[in-house]
């Protein structure tokens, strides 16, 4: 194919993230026009910190090497937007 499977993967994990990440300005948009955050759910976004916490947790419980780690970037960076 035109990418190997390692491009591939890498392709989809940065489209994940921008995907991801561009979901919650709809959100943030409507909050600022609004001026309230009625009707969400605080529990939501504890679940959702939490979830994405320990997804880094796992990811940096398998290796610390950088070369593992720098394959991670896609995914450990949408869990860390997700959070902040």
């Amino acid at each position: 194919g035109i990418l190997s499977t390692y491009q591939a993967s890498a392709v989809n994990g940065w489209a994940m993230t921008i995907y991801y990440t561009i979901s919650r300005v709809p959100q943030i948009i409507k909050i600022i026009k609004t001026q309230t955050v009625g009707g969400l759910s605080p529990i939501m976004f504890v679940m959702t910190t939490l979830g994405n916490l320990t997804y880094i947790a796992q990811i940096l419980f398998v290796s610390l090497d950088p070369e593992f780690l720098l394959d991670k970037i896609p995914w450990i960076a949408q869990a860390l937007l997700c959070i902040f």
